[in-house]
């Protein structure tokens, strides 16, 4: 993985008020809801970029910036992680448009080479639980205190580079990860060893590229360089569910070691959506967003489509392969793989997808907008973005979106404040204008 661009792919710590979502256990029955979608009526439809362009800023290193994330968990500031060389730094997003580097982490390992991030909480108490997770070529996933600047644990496990890394939005404490060793591994952030790993014969034949949990937290979706896309059912997996209820309390206490739970077979799988590496995949409500780098995204389902579940009629004896194409998205000049893109979701004018790709643009299509249309809504365009734009990002509110890649350039914008429209002037029964007294208007 560290040839992906070559082969085509200190401050004080600030008061900050922390949330922790609406976190849940994952049943059966919240799984099998269909999410409702909420009926907006006539959707307008935007004339101008929902984003401008607002700052820039260049690490000092300018290596290759793989990924950015904004934390999820702090409401009152924007802080967000990146990862570049051997180097990981937390900068904050001020309300004033200014781009600040707050810490910055080097690891000893010269050769190491970060690749991803995700934010975590190894509990819902206080700010000091809050973890910045990343990993990347050697293998190894590490945690850290952003205030600080040591590691807090080494999660091992890995046989090879760590691609990807996505947190359960119903339960912060959990993280998986997706590898060149061809699986995906569940993890506790207190834990340094593996929950589940979920692969092996049935699984993907070549290494995972992308990760991501369903809202519900009960079903994880999958990318990888065999052109799968795959969705892993764990919300009635009970071996795995055990694992996490009992991760706390394992361990990291001084107990024993867990056994590895170990699911070789995937609840729905298709080929038929990709013929080249799928290099990032993220849950839309029930339905997958796909990207691959033929330059598309596509936008699916598994089973039916009035069907609720995420992955069809699959499960853990069969797995669901029919997988029915909504929509085709174009992104030009996008063939490098490893280009990722990010979705923010919202009332209309304010849910977006954005892709960048190589020659320095970001393309945002409205999420709204049925059907969506196949080319971008809206493609934002500024000499201060990186040529090769390898990772986007929203902040929680969508109102900050950042693109980062080549030469160690973070590029921001943020969403465009529409003017109040001005009312229709109006004449007074003596067909004068207001406040203009003694004058009549010409008929």
């Amino acid at each position: 993985m560290s040839n992906k661009a070559s082969t085509s792919k200190a401050s004080a710590k600030s008061e900050c008020t922390f949330n922790s979502g609406n976190v849940r256990e994952p049943s059966n029955k919240t799984a099998a809801k269909a999410t409702p979608r909420t009926n907006f009526g006539n959707v307008p439809k935007l004339t101008q970029s929902p984003y401008v362009y607002t700052n820039r800023a260049t690490e000092k290193s300018r290596n290759t910036i793989y990924d950015v994330k904004f934390c999820p968990y702090i409401t009152t500031a924007n802080y967000f992680a990146t990862a570049a060389g051997h180097q990981l730094n937390l900068w904050e997003a001020t309300s004033d448009g200014r781009l600040v580097m707050k810490h910055s982490f080097l690891d000893p390992n010269e050769s190491e080479e970060f690749f991803c991030i995700t934010w975590c909480m190894t509990s819902l108490e206080a700010d000091k639980d809050l973890v910045v997770v990343f990993g990347g070529k050697t293998g190894a996933i590490r945690s850290m205190n952003p205030w600080k600047q040591s590691t807090t644990r080494n999660h091992l496990g890995h046989g090879d580079s760590v691609n990807d890394l996505a947190t359960d939005p119903t339960r912060p404490f959990i993280f998986a990860s997706a590898s060149k060793d061809y699986t995906v591994r569940l993890w506790h952030a207190k834990q340094t060893t593996a929950l589940a790993v979920l692969g092996g014969y049935a699984g993907a034949k070549d290494q995972v590229l992308s990760v991501d949990f369903h809202i519900s937290g009960g079903y994880i979706a999958s990318g990888s360089m065999d052109h799968t896309v795959r969705v892993w059912k764990i919300a009635d997996n009970m071996d795995v569910q055990n694992a996490i209820k009992a991760a706390p309390y394992t361990e990291g206490d001084g107990n024993q070691p867990r056994v590895l739970t170990e699911v070789h077979y995937s609840t729905a799988v298709t080929k038929d959506l990709h013929a080249n590496y799928v290099d990032c995949v993220k849950f839309l409500g029930n339905h997958i967003v796909s990207k691959s780098c033929e330059a598309s995204l596509v936008v699916s389902k598994f089973g039916e489509f009035d069907d609720p579940s995420p992955c069809g009629i699959g499960n853990h004896n069969k797995e669901e392969t029919l997988s029915q194409t909504i929509a085709t998205l174009i992104i030009p000049e996008a063939y490098l793989w490893y280009i990722k893109f990010a979705m923010t979701n919202g009332p209309p004018t304010k849910a977006w997808i954005a892709c960048g790709n190589q020659m320095g643009e970001v393309h945002l299509w409205d999420l709204h907008q049925q059907p969506f249309t196949v080319h971008s809504d809206f493609c934002l365009r500024d000499k201060e973005l990186p040529t090769l734009i390898r990772v986007v990002d929203f902040n929680r509110s969508g109102t900050i979106l950042l693109a980062a890649g080549g030469d160690g350039r973070i590029t921001r914008f943020d969403r465009r404040i529409p003017e109040p429209e001005t009312p229709p002037l109006r004449l007074s029964r003596a067909g004068k204008l207001p406040g203009k007294r003694g004058r009549f208007i010409r008929k």
